[in-house]
């Protein structure tokens, strides 16, 4: 591919590349590069100024709750969890690796934010049933809640189940 340079007016040079020819010095058009600063202040204004007022991001009001139950999740090294009812120490369920990766998921997510925050690896967390039918997840260490419905009917029913399960009997 041949290059040639050619002069402009106040000694600008362009490159022609075939039939295209790249500028150095072409003003760049003002009316879209302030609404993009500005778009980027109004974006900077209101997450500061709800940071300062302390709003709430996203509030859910499920009613009150029906049923509660503390569980305790413990991820193994070999991606194992095993769920214990945290006041009895009982144990509920043993789940193998390869099984519902959305609560392993969930749960590397939980652990590494308690792990950020240097809170007890091992605190409860608080499944709620709330009169409505919505199932919540409180992490009792980071006061960070889980509502189980926008992650799906499945994933939801992973959690859920774990309201009304049974103790294992010979368990830990």
């Amino acid at each position: 591919m041949s290059e040639t340079t050619i002069r402009l007016k106040n000694n600008q040079s362009a490159k022609h590349k075939r039939d295209k020819v790249v500028t150095n010095g072409e003003p760049i058009p003002k009316v879209p590069l302030y609404l993009a600063a500005s778009v980027i202040v109004l974006t900077l204004i209101v997450v500061f100024s709800s940071r300062f007022y302390d709003v709430q991001s996203w509030k859910i009001d499920t009613g009150q709750a029906v049923k509660t139950r503390d569980l305790v999740f413990i991820l193994h090294d070999d991606e194992t969890i095993t769920v214990k009812d945290a006041v009895s120490n009982a144990l509920i369920e043993k789940i193998p690796e390869n099984q519902d990766g959305f609560l392993h998921g969930a749960l590397r997510a939980i652990k590494r934010e308690r792990l950020v925050k240097q809170v007890d690896a091992l605190a409860p967390m608080r499944l709620i049933h709330s009169e409505d039918g919505s199932y919540t997840l409180d992490d009792t260490a980071t006061g960070r809640s889980f509502y189980l419905r926008a992650f799906g009917k499945d994933n939801l029913a992973a959690v859920a189940r774990f309201i009304d399960a049974p103790i294992q009997s010979g368990g830990e």
